[in-house]
């Protein structure tokens, strides 16, 4: 398996499984509605030098994983 080429599974991830059993969409407007903040507080603390490091050889910097996620989410 090429690991350019990896795609997270995001079906392992416990916030996944939350939000498809959740019963109502008020609940899932919610987990829209803090997922900028959660975001920011997972990176507010990084250092310009952490921002630009690739998640892995050749992927993506956090930086723009964290515009992707922006543009893709907020």
């Amino acid at each position: 398996e090429d690991p350019k080429w990896k795609i997270y599974d995001i079906r392992s991830d416990h916030l996944y499984y939350h939000i498809i059993s959740m019963k109502n969409k008020k609940e899932f407007i919610q987990v829209l509605k803090e997922f900028p903040n959660v975001l920011h507080q997972a990176v507010k603390d990084l250092t310009p030098e952490q921002f630009n490091t690739p998640y892995r050889d050749g992927g993506w910097t956090v930086r723009q994983v964290v515009h992707h996620l922006a543009d893709a989410n907020i």
